[in-house]
């Protein structure tokens, strides 16, 4: 079935579900998820921009960074896994996918744009895309459940 024949709640609550099962796979706070329409989207997951608990290992800032990426990629990526193909509806997580990678300081990275710069962003969206498969049927109930509910509270 393709994504046209779902209705618009639903291809949210898989998108949004895709944020917040990722989100919450790294530890990434963040508190609710909602398919409530505001002004300028239709669905919204918070995927704070802050940790919770310790980072492992060196390289922290880059560590924490590519996974708040994977974590905002995923929303588009549930959408492939689930529907084939993507809405179109993750403008604002690529903003924010942007703004998150001008801090990573990727080594080898001379400027923003470059063929690392793309190269660690498709790394990410590919690592995304595999969580997102791995995790799908709980990706799924989160979905049904936003369908029905609206909005689910996710904190810890």
């Amino acid at each position: 079935m393709g994504r046209d024949q779902y209705s618009r709640d639903y291809v949210t609550a898989v998108h949004e579900a895709g944020h917040a099962i990722i989100r919450r796979h790294f530890g990434l706070c963040g508190t609710d998820a909602s398919i409530e329409p505001t002004a300028d989207k239709l669905g919204w997951c918070e995927v704070a921009p802050t940790w919770c608990g310790p980072l492992p290992g060196p390289g922290r800032r880059t560590t924490w960074i590519y996974r708040y990426v994977v974590a905002l990629a995923a929303g588009d990526e549930a959408e492939k896994a689930v529907f084939g193909g993507s809405s179109g509806g993750d403008g604002i997580d690529r903003e924010n996918i942007f703004e998150a990678m001008k801090h990573a300081r990727i080594k080898g990275c001379s400027h923003v744009g470059d063929d690392v710069w793309w190269e660690w962003e498709n790394k990410a969206r590919r690592e995304a895309a595999r969580l997102c498969r791995r995790l799908l049927p709980v990706i799924l109930a989160l979905a049904d459940e936003l369908v029905r509910s609206r909005r689910v509270s996710l904190a810890a």
